[in-house]
This record gives C-alpha cells, structure tokens and sequence, in this order.
C-alpha cells in the first residue's frame, strides 16, 4: 500500500523474463548468471485491490501462461 498526502494505491511487482516469475533476486540474477533470458521488473499500481487483482488476473492472462516457475 502506498499513501500520500491522504491518497492511497496498492500495488503488485514481480520479475518475469517470459518464461519464469519470481519476487526472488537472487534466482532471477542466478539465472541471468546462468545465460537465461533477461528479467524485467512487473509493476502494477491501482485504486484499490479489486482493481489491482484484476488487472494482474489480466497480465497473466495475455502474457504468462504457462510459466515454468513461480515464486
């Protein structure tokens, strides 16, 4: 949850390099190390956490299916 100034989001993040999601640095830079795909951070920011699940329902949806790993 981030508030300012009485304002109030939530938010989700993960790395994600197509193949594997992980909220782990270690294994995304271990498996960088190893010659895997590079990572990319995933940040999603909403009003409030209905929204919030949704939208992340909807990342996942279009572009993770079938992931390998999950952490």
């Amino acid at each position: 949850k981030l508030v300012k100034n009485g304002s109030r989001l939530v938010t989700a993040w993960w790395y994600s390099n197509g193949s594997v999601i992980t909220i782990d640095q270690i294994e995304w830079r271990y498996r960088m190390l190893k010659g895997e795909k590079p990572f990319n951070l995933v940040n999603i920011t909403a009003a409030d956490e209905k929204v919030l699940k949704k939208e992340i329902h909807t990342v996942f949806a279009q572009q993770h299916d079938g992931m390998i790993s999950t952490k």
